[in-house]
């Protein structure tokens, strides 16, 4: 009707404009409503995305032309533009809720959790029942690790549109984790029942951040066993257990009684040593949990080893069916690596960085593909400005993640150092080289207008990088925040040629960078640049 309308109106009248513009809006509409039942994605996404230019050419500043310009672009994966669209929409119309909503979740997936709160928190004021505001408050809530809150979120929403698979999904996928499988199974089947045959694509802007699956493997669930009031002290299995049952119900002294008559009497104790540090790390005693660490590290026994333990003690278990026991026993075998862990987090606690760095060294010399400790040592060697210590780590271990990973935990390395005015002149001249040599090549190369002025983006954009995944670090209840794709393109590497220009003494390496610089202006087309920095060089 729109259309027919557009042909029945005036050439260059406003009513022919707003109608063309309305034409291709609801072109681009229509197109995005079809995704999800399209064989072909990419060929309609990209028909929206030409109608929805279309009307922007005509018309840009209208914010419901730039919410769903970057609807769009988030399907077809232009975090950033999206991530500009959403901006726009809310300068234009801010007591409009919907790109508020979506401007946090583009916040969310550049990393940008502060502000993504923010802008959840507009959104939130202007309309508090939109189901889609509540399932982006539970993914904030998951990402912050409280899985109640996020469910509350997710059944609140539910209640307020039962008609949407998302929250019914992720509420299956929460259970999963607390092993609730009948549940999860429930609440998946839900969700594939609203699908209906739809082809519903994955985005990453949606996703909640999960765990490494390699790191964040929960222990078995441990059974109880009938235990008798009364331990013989030359019985180091049920001595233990009476330890573990008391920490399992809280009562940390009553275990700390029983894990010492186990150090007492059984001073080579595989398990004691361990679940006694635990108890002390729980209670904040870091000092006494680092020693008894140090202790079950020299004391550990791999599970075939706890077995042939368990074996030679068994006949000194004092029950009538010792099957429970020794079942229990062998499961609470753990692995040897969560001693490094532990005892490497209560040195962090005591703020004794260089003992915490020993133990992450120790632990990659034992086992060089362990990422916790890779990123921990990491960790340690910033906080105590061992800058140089910290990038031949990298080059120590170039293959504990993959090539891409790897580019952009670098970028965010650099951009570190940059933060903490710790790039001198050789550093930027490092990281220049760096990202001229790996992340340019990946870059998309902006052409400019040779009748407009050349511009850069604001240097906060510079660094603005798409969520990554978070490392859980078993047992400490902590966790490791790791980039995802830094945007870090020929502009940060711009930056990095003109610090180095900036601060340096060494007139050769000046003239390299300025050169550099003006192959980048070369390249996007700005010759005045060029010509200027070919110039000083």
């Amino acid at each position: 009707m729109i259309e027919f309308a557009y042909r029945l109106a005036e050439p260059n009248k406003p009513s022919s404009r707003n109608l063309q513009i309305y034409k291709h809006y609801f072109r681009a509409v229509a197109h995005r409503i079809n995704l999800f039942k399209a064989e072909n994605q990419q060929q309609v996404l990209q028909a929206a995305y030409e109608n929805i230019q279309t009307a922007l050419n005509l018309e840009n500043n209208a914010a419901y032309l730039h919410l769903e310009a970057g609807l769009i672009d988030r399907y077809l994966g232009n975090l950033d533009s999206a991530f500009y669209h959403f901006r726009k929409a809310t300068q234009i119309s801010p007591n409009w809720f919907v790109p508020w909503r979506y401007l946090s979740t583009s916040y969310f997936a550049k990393g940008q959790i502060d502000s993504s709160r923010q802008a959840i928190k507009v959104a939130t004021q202007l309309n508090p029942e939109f189901p889609g505001i509540l399932n982006h408050q539970a993914q904030l809530a998951e990402y912050d690790h409280e899985h109640l809150k996020a469910e509350q979120y997710y059944y609140t929403s539910i209640k307020k549109n039962g008609n949407h698979y998302y929250p019914f999904e992720r509420l299956g996928f929460l259970q999963i984790h607390y092993l609730n499988f009948a549940l999860a199974d429930s609440n998946l089947y839900e969700a594939e029942r609203r699908k209906a045959g739809f082809n519903f694509p994955h985005f990453d802007v949606d996703t909640p951040v999960m765990f490494d699956e390699d790191a964040s493997a929960s222990e078995p669930p441990i059974p109880s066993c009938e235990l008798p009031d009364s331990i013989h002290n030359d019985d180091p299995i049920l001595l233990f257990l009476k330890g573990y049952e008391a920490s399992r119900t809280g009562n940390y002294a009553k275990a700390i009684e029983y894990y010492q008559r186990c150090m007492m009497y059984h001073p080579k104790h595989p398990l004691a040593f361990h679940y006694m540090g635990r108890v002390y790390h729980e209670l904040g005693q870091f000092q006494e949990a680092a020693y008894v660490f140090k202790i079950a590290q020299k004391n550990y026994l791999h599970p075939d080893s706890i077995r042939k333990y368990s074996n030679d003690h068994k006949t000194k278990i004092r029950l009538a069916n010792n099957e429970c026991a020794m079942k229990v026993f062998h499961l609470l075998s753990y692995p040897f690596e969560y001693d490094y862990y532990l005892l490497g987090n209560c040195h962090e606690k005591l703020n004794s960085y260089h003992r915490a760095t020993s133990v992450y060294a120790e632990l990659l010399k034992l086992q060089n593909n362990n990422k916790i400790g890779f990123f921990k040592l990491l960790q340690c060697y910033e906080t105590t400005n061992h800058w140089k210590d910290a990038y031949e780590l990298f080059n120590n271990y170039p293959n504990i993640l993959k090539p891409a990973k790897m580019i952009a935990q670098k970028c965010a390395f650099f951009r570190r150092m940059d933060t903490l005015n710790q790039l001198n002149s050789e550093w930027a001249y490092e990281a220049a080289r760096f990202h001229d040599q790996y992340v340019v090549p990946l870059s998309s190369w902006p052409i400019f207008d040779l009748h407009k002025p050349y511009s850069e983006p604001n240097e906060d954009d510079l660094w603005s990088s798409s969520r990554g995944t978070e490392i859980l670090i078993p047992i400490t209840k902590t966790g490791i925040k790791l980039v995802g794709y830094a945007k870090n393109t020929i502009y940060s590497t711009l930056y990095f040629f003109r610090k180095t220009a900036n601060t340096t003494l060494n007139r050769s390496i000046e003239s390299d960078s300025y050169l550099h610089i003006a192959g980048l202006f070369e390249k996007m087309n700005v010759p005045g640049f060029m010509l200027l920095y070919y110039r000083k060089s």
